[in-house]
């Protein structure tokens, strides 16, 4: 029996050595001096912050990096991905409901812990998979994230009749700011958390028809015990739905965790189903026979 976790290429994980500065940040805990001004006639105007959201509104959502300022507001770039990254995708964070925080769209991903009280926010050291990528920049890009993250001092999302989405606003302790964009997970866009499955993929597609003639993924479903030891394999099918965040190499085998959400309005010649990658728990290359 094949073990869960023995996934050489993207399970093993590790924690990024980054010295002192990598350990979980203090709470911020300054208050600001008042003193008394004196009364005066003309009324003062106050300036009132926009309301947030609650902090159960992270989970809901994917955030993509929109926009990075320093501590004067000046933008900065060198927070958006290379060229050679895929094209369209920007740096994202999830937020769990069981206080985990994930970074992706990078060479590998980053989870840490979070915690929030109020408007504090407080990240421990991030821990990444151990994939090597191509791009020398993507990988920069990524040390700089694993080091940036637990920086963070603040969140906020302002509550805004013009937005049809919102946006998350986050501050490190440097005074430096991320705007990112959210955009509703499938457990808020299909109203559950789903079920959650293991999918073992065949190394090579299959012809197969569906509306027309077209090359089609070869699935079974795997079951594992709470040690993570593989108990059953069920029959290879077919798979005439696409697995999202999931793109497939020719001459590799998967296991994949994925989420599986049912659709309240069935669009004509669809599956019911919606599939999403979770992760990638086993890889093996095949050699063609």
């Amino acid at each position: 029996m094949k073990h869960l976790y023995t996934h050489s290429r993207t399970i093993r994980t590790a924690a990024y050595t980054l010295g002192a500065s990598s350990m979980a940040l203090l709470m911020l805990a300054g208050c600001a001096a008042t003193t008394s001004a004196p009364q005066s006639k003309t009324p003062s105007t106050v300036t009132t912050a926009p309301a947030s959201l609650p902090a159960s509104t992270l989970p809901g959502y994917h955030w993509q990096l929109t926009r990075a300022t320093d501590a004067q507001g000046r933008t900065q770039s060198h927070w958006q991905l290379p060229a050679e990254a895929t094209s369209g995708q920007s740096i994202q964070l999830d937020f769990s409901r069981d206080g985990m925080i994930s970074v992706k769209n990078l060479c590998n991903q980053l989870n840490g812990r979070y915690t929030i009280d109020g408007s504090r926010m407080q990240v421990d050291q991030m821990v990444s998979t151990l994939r090597a990528c191509s791009s020398q920049a993507l990988m920069e890009l990524e040390r700089r994230v694993a080091t940036k993250v637990p920086q963070l001092a603040s969140w906020q999302v302002p509550s805004s009749a013009d937005q049809a989405e919102p946006v998350l606003q986050l501050t490190f302790k440097d005074g430096t700011r991320w705007e990112l964009q959210g955009e509703p997970t499938p457990a808020t866009l299909y109203g559950s958390e789903g079920v959650r499955e293991f999918l073992e993929v065949a190394p090579q597609r299959e012809r197969c028809v569906g509306v027309a003639p077209m090359q089609c993924l070869k699935v079974r479903k795997v079951q594992y015990d709470s040690r993570g030891l593989k108990t059953q394999e069920g029959p290879w099918e077919l798979f005439y739905s696409d697995i999202q965040g999931y793109r497939h190499e020719a001459g590799v085998r998967n296991v994949l965790r994925v989420q599986r959400y049912e659709r309240r309005n069935v669009p004509a010649d669809a599956s019911k189903y919606v599939y999403v990658l979770d992760m990638v728990v086993e890889s093996e290359i095949v050699k063609p026979r």
